[in-house]
C-alpha cells in the first residue's frame, strides 16, 4: 500500500534562520547473502560508516551474482532495479557514496572528505507506526537558501536496521537491509520548492511483512539531482516503542487518503462510521464499518471542492478536510 500526498507547505524561516545546513551522507551498499567474498568487505564499510557519524546507510541485496541471496528473493525487482539505477548489476559487494559509485577501500576516505559539506535544503523525516502493522511517513523538504534547482529524484525506502540471521556466506547479523520502497526505487521526480523557507510534504504509508520486525524498521529518504549526486538524505528515528495492544487503537490517529483525490479515497486505521459533509456542511454520505473490511468510499459524480470527512471510533470523533479534483 502507498499514500502520496504532496502540498507547498508556505511559510518563512525567522530572521537569521536562512543558512545552509549539513549535508546528511549516505552510502548505498550492495551486497548477496551467497557472495564468499562480501563478509569481510561489509565488515570494512560498516566499520567506515561507524567512523563517520551521522553517516547512513542501507544495504540492498541484488540477484546477481548469486540468485539465492535470501533477502534478494523477497523483493527481487526492486532489489535488482536499484543496482541498476548506478550501472553496477553483476557483481557484489560494491558501494555508491552520496550517488557516485566509489570502491570500497575508498569509502573511508570519501566520507571524510565529504565530512564538511552542506546543502541549500533540509530533509525531515517523520514515521509513526499507527496499527500493529501499519505506519505513516511524512516527508518534509524546506529550501533555506537561493538554489537554482527546481526538480529532484526522491527515492523513499524502508529498511531493517538489524536481522540476525545465518546466510549461505556465513554472515549473521545483516545491517539496515532495504525492504520495499514507497516511491519508484530509481527515485521518483519531485518539484522542489521555489521560494526561500518554502517546504516540500509528502506523505506515504506501508503495512510491515510478518516477517519483518516493526521495532527495527527506518524510513530513509535520498533526494538527487538527475546527475543522481546528491542534495540530501535523511532517515526517521528507530520505532522502538511497544507494540499497540488492541486496546490502543481507539487513539491511533486515522488517515484519509489520497488527499486530494479524483473520486476514490481510502481510511486506514480504526474507524466504525465514516461521515462525509460537503462544504455547506450537508450530510452527502454516511457508512459504518466492520474492523476486518477495506475502508473505501467513491465519491464519483459528486462536484469538485472541498468536503469534510467525519471517523468516529467508540465515541471518539476526527474530522479530515478532502479535496475533490
Amino acid at each position: 500500500m502507498k499514500i502520496i500526498i504532496i502540498a507547498c507547505v508556505l511559510g518563512f524561516l525567522p530572521f537569521g534562520m536562512k543558512a545552509q545546513t549539513t549535508k546528511t551522507n549516505i552510502v548505498e551498499h550492495f551486497t548477496n547473502t551467497s557472495c564468499s567474498v562480501c563478509p569481510s568487505n561489509n565488515d570494512n564499510i560498516y566499520s567506515a560508516v561507524d567512523t563517520h557519524t551521522g553517516t547512513l546507510h542501507i544495504s540492498f541485496h541484488p540477484s546477481s551474482p548469486f540468485t539465492s541471496d535470501v533477502f534478494n528473493l523477497s523483493n527481487k525487482d526492486e532489489n535488482d532495479n536499484r543496482t541498476k539505477f548506478y550501472g553496477i548489476f553483476g557483481s557484489t559487494p560494491k558501494t555508491v557514496v552520496n550517488g557516485s559509485v566509489i570502491s570500497i577501500a575508498s569509502v573511508s576516505n570519501e566520507l571524510e572528505s565529504l565530512a564538511n559539506s552542506t546543502t541549500n535544503f533540509q530533509f525531515d523525516i517523520l514515521q509513526t507506526q499507527q496499527t500493529l502493522d501499519s505506519f505513516t511517513v511524512r516527508i518534509k523538504i524546506t529550501k533555506l537558501v537561493s538554489d537554482t534547482s527546481t526538480v529532484g529524484l526522491l527515492f523513499v525506502g524502508v529498511s531493517e536496521d538489524t536481522i540476525n540471521q545465518t546466510t549461505n556466506n556465513g554472515e549473521t547479523i545483516h545491517y539496515n537491509v532495504f525492504r520495499k520502497a514507497l516511491t519508484s526505487v530509481n527515485g521518483s521526480e519531485v518539484t522542489l520548492p521555489l521560494v526561500i523557507g518554502d517546504s516540500l510534504v509528502q506523505i506515504f504509508g506501508f503495512k510491515s511483512s510478518s516477517s519483518w520486525n516493526t521495532n527495527r524498521l527506518h524510513t530513509i529518504g535520498v533526494l538527487q539531482h538527475h546527475t543522481k549526486l546528491l542534495i540530501n538524505a535523511s532517515t526517521s528515528e528507530n520505532q522502538q516503542s511497544e507494540t499497540l495492544e488492541m486496546s490502543d487503537l481507539s487513539i491511533v490517529e486515522n488517515v484519509v487518503f489520497p488527499n486530494p483525490t479524483s473520486n476514490l479515497f481510502y481510511i486506514s486505521g480504526p474507524c466504525e462510521k465514516s461521515t462525509v459533509y460537503d462544504s455547506f456542511g450537508k450530510i452527502i454520505l454516511e457508512k459504518s464499518w466492520k474492523e476486518s473490511e477495506v475502508k473505501k468510499i467513491n465519491l464519483i459524480g459528486y462536484s469538485s471542492g472541498i468536503y469534510f470527512v467525519k471517523l468516529t471510533i467508540e465515541g471518539n470523533s476526527k474530522v479530515h478536510r478532502l479535496i475533490l479534483n
